[in-house]
């Protein structure tokens, strides 16, 4: 759920910066003997971040515990299903804003800046949540706590990337959505205390804990670069790689690489200037579009809801964690399953098996509705629980992870912020919306509806989606070209037998 945002600015290694260089290297007394750098440190550096994914878990997983306890009769602040709704979905409305202009931002003003001060929004969207006093309060702290997560979402995957040496990056890569998942897992633990505004202060104390333990990390070498502060950048890198660990090569290529990502930035024309860029646009914006119109983010923000519907032995509460775990597992072994199955696959077997398990639950409910289901109390957990744990591994990463693989790099970032801005507010309709469905046809044929579109997510990939997995971008645009790639096969006969090769 949080994509990669790449942004450059204009290349300013000055000449006294390459001076201010020179007089470092001669002041160095210790001898570079490391040639690989140290991963200890890039993942301290990528689990710190990364708590801010961590945060915004939180914030998902909220409604979940709370909207349940809003909606009864005693509750301090009594909401009706229609303010519930909306109380849900600001969340991601506000994520949908806060996303747009914080790649610009980080940008202008760092990434390190940017990052700490997501701490502030997320700390006084809690304080308002947890103090609120009508739900006029709780509508601001989510909206507020949105913004926070969209921006999240935005400005923490590049600060990961661009710290992470090659070696580690596939590693660290990870990192956001299991803390994500983590998160969310910490917020269904945190409803089980069964008060809003104990459930919120617990929430709190996560973006003050990010925001002190992040203090201590440097600012990107990549953004310290494109500002012409080579002495800074070489220090970070030198904080993150280990003393001692011979960076010359690597401060090289990042210096390189900001030279060709400026000289190639591209415009939103050059989105739609090839056959192949508006192929990749349809593939990657049709992914995000199915990612959300799968119900992920409602089965998430109403979970403990359905699982009091669902009439279970084992507590709403109870459930919420069962789920949260499997969910945290599935995230963990996500990168394993891409490297070994690929894109492509995992994205067809993630739907269908999504669908078959929501569709699974529907019938259940078509049943709970109708006749005695105790013998089968253990289905809703089952089910979603499978739904939650093929979506981490399939279509939840897999279409952030193809937006890097598909796009030339001079349009990446603006398709990127695109995709987020769409993902963003598909997940606020689909939550707004999901209330007002379930009372007007049950929650039955609402999750038939998201299971059917799991179904038509499997077919447009097996007709549509390349696969990337170990393809240079040429070979992946030839494929979206329409010119499928063939294996040669020679075959070679020897004295009067004449030597041939087809294709």
């Amino acid at each position: 759920m949080a994509p990669f945002i790449n942004n450059m600015n204009e290349v300013k290694l000055s000449t006294r910066s390459e001076e201010h260089l020179a007089e470092m290297q001669n002041a160095i007394v210790v001898p570079i003997e490391k040639k690989y750098a140290d991963k200890t440190t890039q993942y301290l550096a990528a689990g710190i971040v990364t708590i801010a994914a961590f945060s915004s878990g939180t914030f998902l997983a909220w409604t979940s515990s709370a909207l349940p306890l809003l909606l009864t009769e005693n509750a301090h602040i009594k909401v009706s299903p229609h303010e519930g709704s909306w109380i849900a979905s600001l969340l991601n409305f506000g994520a949908f804003i806060g996303a747009i202009p914080t790649g610009l931002i980080a940008e202008r003003f760092g990434r390190k800046k940017t990052l700490l001060s997501l701490a502030i929004p997320m700390t006084v969207a809690w304080l308002l949540i947890a103090l609120s006093t009508s739900v006029y309060c709780f509508y601001v702290g989510r909206f507020v706590g949105g913004v926070a997560v969209g921006a999240i979402s935005v400005a923490v995957p590049p600060y990961v990337v661009e710290m992470a040496h090659p070696t580690a990056r596939d590693a660290v890569g990870n990192f956001y959505q299991i803390q994500l998942t983590s998160g969310i897992l910490f917020g269904f633990l945190a409803g089980m205390a069964g008060n809003v505004t104990v459930l919120s202060l617990i929430c709190a104390i996560v973006p003050a804990v990010y925001f002190v333990a992040f203090l201590f990390m440097p600012e990107s070498p990549v953004y310290l670069m494109t500002q012409g502060k080579v002495v800074e950048a070489r220090n970070s890198l030198l904080y993150i790689r280990g003393i001692g660990c011979d960076i010359d090569e690597e401060l090289t290529r990042i210096k390189e690489y900001i030279i060709k990502t400026t000289a190639m930035q591209g415009r939103f024309k050059d989105m739609i200037a090839t056959r192949s860029n508006v192929k990749a646009l349809v593939v990657a914006f049709t992914l995000m579009v199915f990612q959300q119109l799968s119900g992920i983010s409602a089965l998430i923000f109403y979970m403990g809801k359905i699982f009091s519907m669902s009439g279970t032995k084992i507590t709403p509460e109870t459930s919420a964690v069962i789920v949260g775990i499997i969910q945290v597992a599935s995230a963990y072994m996500s990168a394993a399953f891409l490297s070994r199955i690929g894109r492509r696959p995992m994205l067809i077997l993630s739907n269908l098996f999504m669908g078959a398990n929501i569709a699974g639950l529907g019938i259940y409910f078509h049943l709970n509705a109708m006749t005695d289901t105790e013998d089968y109390h253990w289905v809703p957990i089952v089910c979603l629980s499978g739904y939650v744990s093929l979506y981490s591994i399939g279509i939840g990463p897999i279409p952030w992870l193809m937006l890097r693989e598909i796009f030339p790099s001079n349009i990446r970032r603006r398709a990127t912020a695109i995709a987020a801005g769409l993902n963003w507010f598909l997940a606020f309709a689909v939550t707004k919306f999901y209330q007002n469905m379930v009372d007007s046809v049950g929650i039955g044929w609402v999750l038939w509806n998201f299971g059917s579109i799991c179904a038509i997510a499997a077919t447009f990939v097996y007709f549509f989606v390349p696969e990337t997995k170990d393809k240079s971008l040429d070979q992946i645009h030839k494929e979206l070209n329409g010119n499928k790639l063939r294996k040669h096969r020679h075959i070679i006969e020897i004295d009067s037998i004449s030597i041939a090769s087809t294709k």
